[in-house]
């Protein structure tokens, strides 16, 4: 992989998609009952709150330890353009925006970002003017955006430039739906990593001409530019910026299973065939299926280097990508059109 720098899509927090939350409460009116408004004292909301060069209309206020601006979480979250929503189940507020989202809990010093728990020592607070509050902490180490603070003023802008990697891979899961979604290049379950569709992520070929998200397929080799930051779960996740695809094919869907080589075998004809036995990539793929090696099958590592035949033994790790078209016997047999080599470990 390589590292170079680009113009920013959003400042990142890869995560998890999080789709149908319900309407949040905190809207200037008043707030779900399942929260409690509790009188905190009566803050001198004086601290004015801009956000990439627009002053907003609601102020913060200093916390009690005279250090800490606690700053409205719906003005800034929706300034920043995240979608701000109540989640009645949990009684926390969520912030989304395409592939990021984070959660709080108002009285609970414990901000869920990308699988991971942040404490900032200073729970956000639920205010009797119906509005809910965080640290000006939030912000910088949770939304990633920049913090500047002087005298009643308070700035917050994202970053103009964000590092970025370039990664080769190949296309071992996809979902995505409406251009949203995710996909998982170089690795199945644990292994690999998963790239985050926003908004303004792009797909095209090596040449620069426009591709579909629904072009995309299994087992297509890909260039991936995305956010050098990735979150600590298994496989790590990032926020993809472009993707050029390097490979074609002529097929209109692609099947996948992933997992060792359970038998193999040779025809009276000389056609190599491997029982391969595992994960199913995709909703149609199969769990077990016994693939012919053709002429025209390309056999190679997960780098993209050439192997050969002879590495196809029992035991073996591999990824066998072939069409849609297989036969009703158990296993099913079908064309193999790429047989990917995995390392064992």
């Amino acid at each position: 992989m390589k590292k170079n720098s680009r113009v920013a899509i959003t400042a990142f927090a890869a995560a998890m998609m999080v789709t149908g939350a319900a309407s949040f409460a905190y809207a200037g009116g008043q707030p779900s009952k399942q929260v409690a408004n509790v009188q905190l004292g009566k803050p001198s909301f004086d601290h004015i709150l801009s956000v990439n060069g627009m002053q907003l209309a609601d102020a913060g206020y200093l916390n009690k330890d005279a250090k800490t601006v606690m700053l409205p979480l719906r003005a800034l979250a929706t300034a920043l353009g995240y979608n701000v929503t109540w989640n009645a189940k949990t009684g926390s507020v969520e912030l989304v925006n395409g592939p990021q989202w984070t959660s709080l809990k108002p009285g609970v010093d414990r901000y869920s970002f990308a699988k991971k728990h942040i404490e900032l020592g200073i729970a956000p607070e639920a205010r009797t003017n119906g509005k809910v509050y965080v640290p000006d902490t939030f912000a910088s180490l949770v939304l990633h955006a920049v913090v500047d603070r002087k005298d009643n003023q308070v700035t917050i802008t994202t970053p103009e430039e964000e590092e970025s990697m370039t990664t080769e891979g190949i296309v071992t899961g996809i979902q995505i739906k409406d251009g949203k979604g995710q996909i998982h290049i170089n690795g199945t379950a644990a292994k690999g990593l998963i790239l985050n569709i926003g908004e303004k992520s792009k797909i095209s070929d090596v040449n620069g001409k426009e591709v579909k998200w629904s072009d995309l397929l299994l087992g297509m080799r890909v260039q991936a530019v995305h956010t050098s930051e990735a979150t600590d779960s298994l496989p790590p996740q990032a926020l993809l910026y472009e993707l050029k695809v390097k490979t074609r094919t002529e097929a209109a869907q692609m099947l996948a299973t992933a997992g060792r080589i359970e038998a193999v075998s040779t025809s009276k004809e000389g056609v190599l065939s491997i029982v391969v036995k595992g994960e199913a990539l995709s909703e149609d793929s199969q769990r077990e299926v016994n693939l012919r090696i053709g002429r025209d099958a390309v056999i190679e590592t997960i780098n993209g280097d050439k192997a050969d035949a002879a590495m196809l033994v029992k035991g073996a790790r591999v990824i066998g990508f072939h069409g849609p078209e297989l036969t009703k016997s158990l296993p099913p047999i079908g064309l193999a059109w790429k047989i990917v080599i995995q390392p064992d470990a």
